[in-house]
């Protein structure tokens, strides 16, 4: 997989993750399906499919957090890009990366208390650790601290060249 710009020791990290994110989305579209068809062709449900329909898009929507993040993909104000000097808007970037870094240590520090006290408990439908909806959580929130880090110490909005054309779709 080539992930230019990207450091190296990250490129594994980025490639599960978008592995996991859609394979999650592809469970969640698979789910979803099935569960309207056994309702409206045979007049039964599948039990557990809304439950781990949730659970797989709870995983989709975090392990696709740091992609996001990697690629500059977040929702971002570029005023200040146009009227002041690049080293200025660089070290805006750091200042910003690291703050969020912050906030985001705090999150996966809760969310893995949370996590843990949930393990014990059992989902309804299915032989599964409520755990499950949290440990996403903790993975995204741990691998953007460190996509934070790399962003600020290289003082770029991005990880990944994706070369995405501006303007982005119609």
């Amino acid at each position: 997989m080539n992930l230019p710009g990207l450091p190296r020791f990250l490129r594994p990290v980025e490639a599960a993750l978008i592995v996991a994110s859609s394979v999650a989305t592809a469970l969640v579209v698979i789910l979803v399906t099935a569960d309207v068809v056994a309702r409206y062709v045979f007049a039964d449900s599948i039990v557990f499919a809304n439950e781990l329909a949730r659970l797989m898009f709870v995983w989709a929507i975090f392990l696709g957090f740091p992609l996001a993040l990697s690629r500059g993909r977040h929702v971002g104000i570029e005023f200040l890009d146009a009227v002041l000097a690049r080293r200025w808007v660089r070290a805006i970037i750091r200042v910003g990366a690291v703050f969020s870094a912050i906030l985001l240590a705090v999150i996966f520090w809760k969310s893995l208390d949370i996590m843990l006290f949930n393990w014990d408990q059992q989902l309804n439908t299915l032989p599964l650790s409520a755990g499950l909806f949290y440990l996403p959580v903790t993975i995204s929130m741990a691998v953007s601290v460190v996509y934070l880090l790399a962003i600020c110490f290289r003082g770029s909005r991005t990880l990944v060249e994706d070369h995405e054309p501006p303007g982005g779709v119609d």
